[in-house]
């Protein structure tokens, strides 16, 4: 039987021969409902269905990594005025602890 069958890696639709599940194609490829259609309009329906979906979840993959960059950024200078406080907190103690110790 005539099957439409949408190809992932090379992005389009080929004819191939082929039975519906557990079936095979001509290629050799198990005749999955969601990879092999009657039709080719429902096989680049699907096609594009699955690309948009990965281009929906790559933005969204990208939001959320702008999101957490942000936060590094945000707690990268926190850490850095954390040091510089404690930084400026030691050098008054050694300061202190010098004067003791030349007081004495």
């Amino acid at each position: 039987m005539r099957l439409h069958k949408r190809d992932l890696q090379g992005f389009t639709v080929r004819e191939v021969e082929g039975e519906s599940y557990p079936g095979q194609d001509s290629e050799g490829d198990a005749c999955y409902r969601n990879t092999h259609f009657q039709t080719e309009a429902e096989a680049w329906a699907s096609l594009k269905a699955e690309v948009e979906a990965r281009v929906s979840m790559a933005g969204r993959d990208v939001a959320q990594k702008k999101i957490d960059l942000q936060n590094a950024q945000e707690k990268a200078g926190e850490a850095a005025i954390a040091f510089e406080k404690m930084t400026e907190n030691m050098r008054r103690a050694a300061e202190r602890w010098c004067d003791y110790e030349t007081s004495n």
